[in-house]
């Protein structure tokens, strides 16, 4: 049975680490299960992650094949036996959606052409480009909770209740994330009634008609399918809070339907989307999105989705802030985890496009357990084949996924089972961390009194209507200014000078005993109770380093100078690059000596009772200062690495 308890996974009440591999059995013919289950002990493996393919399983509605009776490879009663004569946990992967490069993510076709009405429209009434469907639909549901009686009911053999060693359920796949690629949100009559009924509990009367200027009924449908001024901003700003609720409600409905057809003694999982072209910058939007899915004090934990390709410099602070996230906002002693931990060469199209180290992914997954992360589920571990479907789709192909004949081109077992060059690195790390895991199980990491900030509102960006100017400009503003800036320079810096920052999550919590200093990420756009709070902090005797913009509105589009007032700037003008012009930046004050620089973009601004220690070259205008003995700075510039690489360590102490 698998538990947790101070941000340990628990094996029978012992601390333990799980280290799985996925295998996809239904692209592979069953004479060839052995083989990869062997292969995954070698690796050093405990347990083995397995998605399942409702688009296979149930190809005709109400016509189920769990035992091979139609094709052996979907044999999946026969491949879980399997797996557990051989001693290995198990880590079930059901859906509904489990994308895997499957067609329509695992969405069985039936879906779609017998229930139309979940298949939601985005802004202006467009066509989502993505199989997305609309989670809550009942149609859907219904279709859902018949699903899982059927595969919930056949795995509970192998839970823990029955002597089994399936210890864990993943609750959908991706959740969000197809609506959020394809900037679709899910706006079809039934969830804007919701939608609405949400705005009528969140807000008195006044409020609402304020933020709101129209009666909010079924004749408002049209407004919000293409939000206009003055309320297009708020409209994003509500639609993605009550997305968080919603995606909650479908994620306790699955529960529910997993124990209603039998399962016991098991740990539910959510994975967090995001990371994408090797940086981790968007994955705090997946984090935002899923924040209320999993911070509830239950048996529902979260696991990273990771795929950073080579571990380099450039992104050792994006592996090191998306665990901080995770963990900052993974609430009552729950444990990091990562569900899809990127393994292999990360040659994803067989055309050597990409060949990474095998090194590099030894590294990550000791950085990875050194965070703290307790599960590893390595994806791709095994590569197969695409099966043909019974019937002929008309795409061309008529396979049953999108890659072609084959899958796992870059997995560390290819396809035809033959080990690439990272299989033998990852075998002997994964046996010497399984050497040690009596102890790793529990190790924790040591941090320093300085704190990176995370503002989870700052990420909700999932979905913006293009004609809408004020959301547009908005979330520009939040893009620019939440990650890049900081991770590259501030985080990167105190990393490489020895430094080991905390995260938290100064929006919902209060700012700890244990936070000294924080670096806050800034964008001209603020809410005003976090500007407030950030106030008391820093009068409280808390040094705070700004790193962005100055805050001058509110999240949404009001003006709101809390900060600016307080710490006393005026005067602000933006430089961007442009033809002939590309600004420097002079180091002064203590940070004189430093090397000058140009920056592609920066806001100069008048400071009173503060020491400048960047200015821009032509005109001398503050680019950056401090105050109260270093309780305050700012840094408006993109780039700033080779300033702060020096000063870092010393300023973050003082």
């Amino acid at each position: 049975m698998l538990t947790y308890r101070d941000k340990a996974l628990l094996l029978d009440g012992k601390p333990a680490l799980i280290m799985a591999g996925e295998v996809h059995y239904f692209r592979l013919p069953p004479v060839q299960w052995q083989d990869r289950i062997d292969r995954l002990k070698e690796a050093g493996m405990n347990a083995v992650a397995i998605y399942v393919p409702w688009v296979l399983h149930e190809y005709r509605e109400n016509e189920f094949d769990l035992d091979g009776h139609t094709n052996p490879r979907l044999n999946l009663a026969g491949f879980l036996a399997l797996c557990q004569e051989n001693g290995l946990y198990i880590f079930l992967r059901p859906g509904p959606f489990i994308m895997a490069e499957m067609k329509n993510d695992g969405i069985p076709f039936w879906v779609y052409e017998n229930h139309p009405e979940t298949i939601p429209q985005g802004f202006d009434g467009e066509v989502p480009t993505t199989p997305t469907l609309d989670y809550l639909s009942p149609a859907f549901l219904r279709l859902a909770q018949k699903w899982y009686k059927e595969i919930i009911g056949l795995a509970t053999r192998f839970m823990p209740h029955n002597g089994g060693k399936l210890i864990a359920v993943q609750l959908d796949n991706e959740i969000g994330m197809l609506p959020w690629v394809s900037n679709k949100p899910d706006l079809t009559t039934r969830v804007l009634d919701s939608f609405m009924a949400w705005l009528a509990e969140s807000f008195d009367a006044e409020t609402l008609a304020a933020r709101y200027p129209f009666v909010l009924d079924t004749g408002a449908h049209p407004r919000f399918v293409s939000p206009q001024p003055p309320y297009d901003v708020c409209f994003h700003r509500d639609f993605g809070r009550y997305s968080r609720e919603r995606f909650r409600t479908y994620v306790q409905l699955l529960r529910g339907y997993a124990i209603e057809a039998g399962a016991q003694d098991v740990l539910y999982v959510v994975n967090i989307h995001g990371t994408g072209g090797g940086r981790g910058f968007t994955y705090p939007i997946g984090v935002s999105q899923l924040l209320e899915t999993y911070s509830a004090p239950d048996d529902i934990i979260a696991g990273s989705d990771v795929y950073f390709d080579n571990l380099e410099i450039r992104t050792l602070a994006d592996m090191y802030l998306c665990n901080g996230i995770t963990d900052c906002t993974n609430l009552h002693g729950k444990p990091l985890t990562s569900v899809e931990f990127s393994c292999g060469d990360s040659n994803f199209g067989d055309d050597f496009s990409n060949r990474n180290r095998a090194s590099a992914n030894d590294l990550k997954t000791r950085l990875f357990l050194a965070q703290g992360n307790r599960l590893f589920n390595f994806y791709l571990f095994s590569g197969g084949e695409n099966m043909r479907l019974s019937d002929s789709i008309g795409d061309g192909n008529d396979r049953s996924a999108t890659t072609g004949e084959t899958h796992g081109f870059a997995a560390p077992i290819g396809p035809y089972g033959v080990p690439n060059y990272t299989f033998p690195r990852m075998a002997r790390v994964n046996r010497q961390i399984m050497a040690l895991s009596a102890k790793l199980a529990t190790a924790e990491m040591l941090y320093d009194d300085t704190a990176y900030a995370f503002i989870p509102d700052d990420y909700m960006t999932e979905y913006v209507y293009k004609k809408s100017e004020a959301a547009v400009a908005l979330y520009k503003d939040l893009e620019r200014n939440r990650t890049g800036n900081v991770w590259e320079a501030s985080v990167r810096a105190m990393l490489l000078s020895g430094l080991a920052p905390q995260t938290a999550d100064i929006q919902r919590f209060p700012i700890g005993e244990h936070v000294k200093h924080l670096i806050v990420p800034c964008a001209k756009h603020m809410q005003a109770d976090m500007q407030r709070k950030l106030l008391v902090f820093i009068e409280n005797g808390g040094s705070v380093l700004f790193h962005g913009r100055i805050p001058r509105w509110d999240d949404e589009n009001n003006p709101c100078t809390i900060l600016a007032d307080a710490l006393e700037t005026s005067g602000y003008e933006e430089h961007a690059w442009r033809y002939r012009y590309d600004a420097e930046v002079e180091p002064c004050g203590f940070l004189a000596g430093g090397n000058a620089y140009n920056c592609g973009a920066l806001e100069c601004f008048d400071v009173r009772n503060a020491e400048v220690i960047l200015r821009k070259y032509d005109g001398g205008k503050a680019v950056g200062s401090t105050r109260k003995s270093g309780a305050v700075g700012w840094c408006s510039c993109r780039w700033t690495t080779n300033v702060t690489c020096r000063s870092t360590k010393k300023s973050s102490k003082s």
